[in-house]
């Protein structure tokens, strides 16, 4: 089976979230990082804390 090769050219222009046009860095930070949603930094950053918060939460319903 051949595996897609994705390069920033295939990635989309925008933000899936804000819809922000994507700069260079954005577009291969995404190619890094891989799956989706394709994020500029902004949203990216937001969606980061939200996710360790989650993450706290659970920790601290599993220690009592």
């Amino acid at each position: 089976m051949d595996l897609e090769e994705h390069s920033i050219e295939s990635l989309p222009d925008r933000c899936q979230s804000c819809g922000a046009t994507l700069t260079g860095a954005e577009k291969r930070t995404a190619l890094e990082r891989g799956g989706t949603p394709v994020l500029c930094a902004t949203c990216a950053a937001e969606q980061a804390p939200a996710a360790e918060n989650a993450d706290a939460d659970a920790d601290a319903g599993t220690a009592s």
